[in-house]
């Protein structure tokens, strides 16, 4: 609970504005995502782009933000696999006040950390489909206003023993996608699957099916 209500004040106070550039950009790799090919594309280009294993050792912890602008809130999803694809945990942060799409994802990638850290995981990588995010991430120099959350994040990289945090597209990120979407629609801020959703079962069974089969 402490994590969503700093995530809040830490908006509110300006740490992170709102910031109608970014947003477009958002808004363009959605539009992206949403892209329906022609028959003309080749079907085995997009099942690349689908979620892979992390290497073993290791878990992975997928995030993703859905938004509810007319209702003032945003919600994040977060999805861990180990290194065979098993589910190992799932759940959903509400961001009362977030609704800016930048912002729910840089503060998702933030949380997804944090949950590494609290779990004890020394080997984790994170996945994001917010190419913007990822891109500042990554960066030498971070001069946007995210830059002080960019900073908390790397600040926790002496906790791992490798932390790598990677951009996806929408198609490798629909677990975490899913959970963010029921996160979103529930009266609870913090959601901890204790059961999984149907939904979030056949995806990650789903993703595991395919593997198999490569």
């Amino acid at each position: 609970m402490w994590i969503i209500w700093s995530s809040r004040n830490k908006y509110t106070h300006e740490e992170v504005k709102y910031q109608p550039g970014r947003s477009m950009v958002l808004v363009k790799e959605l539009i992206q995502a949403l892209y329906i090919p022609s028959e003309a594309v080749d079907m085995k280009d997009l099942e690349r782009v689908r979620w892979k294993l992390p290497e073993e050792g290791w878990r992975k912890i997928n995030t993703d933000a859905a938004v509810d602008v007319n209702g003032g809130s945003s919600a994040i999803g977060l999805v861990a696999r180990d290194h065979d694809g098993g589910l190992l945990l799932a759940s959903g942060h509400k961001l009362v006040g977030v609704t800016d799409p930048y912002c729910a994802e840089l503060l998702g990638v933030r949380e997804a950390v944090l949950l590494a850290m609290e779990k004890g995981w020394t080997r984790v990588t994170i996945e994001s489909d917010c190419r913007t995010v990822i891109e500042e991430y990554v960066a030498t120099e971070c001069r946007s206003t995210g830059s002080p959350i960019i900073s908390d994040i790397k600040s926790y990289l002496q906790n791992f023993q490798g932390l790598c945090v990677n951009y996806v597209r929408r198609e490798a990120n629909e677990a975490a996608h899913s959970c963010a979407r029921e996160s979103l629609a529930s009266v609870s801020n913090v959601i901890s699957f204790d059961v999984f959703p149907a939904s979030l079962i056949a995806i990650v069974q789903s993703d595991v099916n395919r593997l198999s089969n490569e």
